[in-house]
């Protein structure tokens, strides 16, 4: 015996949670930041200072001043950070490779 049904499917698309804006998104990935910020505040802005003051306008000793120096061939860019001070003997070794540091450490 054959029984025959007929049915009306539809399709329900479900969405676990509602899309959400690129703000949205950034607050959500940012949002333990703050505690980051707050802590650091002060010294990275002595350090843009002095920098600065150190070196001259970013906008005109910046590390775009560097492109195509060294296309195609290795080179070493140092940025300022607290493993800079134990490890930049080792750099200063390297050997025939060009090493360039950008800030100056506090």
């Amino acid at each position: 015996m054959r029984k025959t049904v007929e049915m009306d499917l539809e399709y329900l698309n479900t969405i676990d949670i509602a899309p959400q804006t690129p703000k949205q998104l950034h607050k959500s990935a940012a949002s333990n930041d703050d505690p980051t910020i707050e802590s650091w505040r002060d010294t990275w802005i002595a350090n843009q200072k002095q920098n600065h003051d150190e070196f001259g306008p970013f906008c005109q000793n910046g590390i775009g001043k560097l492109y195509g120096e060294f296309n195609l061939k290795p080179c070493i860019i140092v940025g300022s950070g607290p493993s800079l001070a134990n490890n930049v003997g080792d750099l200063k070794e390297a050997k025939d490779i060009p090493t360039w540091l950008i800030t100056k450490l506090m």
